[in-house]
């Protein structure tokens, strides 16, 4: 199991997002949460709200996950991180692998 992580510009970027990715089956949820960045872009300290959005897939579905995140980012250069998960309980792996069709 994994954890494909992307920040959004604003929760109306992740909501989209997100319903897209669930009903393509390319990740089994998708839960986000408003964050605030500090970064440089383009020699220049920013400060922006954004959405963190964790999807919950399987090494299996990574890559097309990660294709349809840049195909479809609202960043121009976005943010993609992946955590492997070392332990979850039963009953939700069970779940993320009915609904993925694993």
């Amino acid at each position: 199991m994994l954890f494909v992580y992307t920040t959004t510009k604003d929760k109306e970027s992740a909501e989209m997002l997100a319903n897209e990715v669930i009903d393509l089956k390319l990740a089994a949820r998708a839960n986000f949460w408003p964050v605030e960045s500090i970064y440089y872009w383009e020699g220049v300290k920013e400060t922006a709200n954004h959405f963190m959005v964790m999807f919950t897939t399987h090494n299996d579905e990574a890559h097309d996950l990660e294709s349809h995140i840049i195909a479809k980012h609202s960043i121009t250069v976005p943010m993609i991180a992946r955590t492997q998960v070392d332990m979850v309980n039963e009953a939700y792996q069970l779940w993320v692998n009915e609904t993925l069709g694993m």
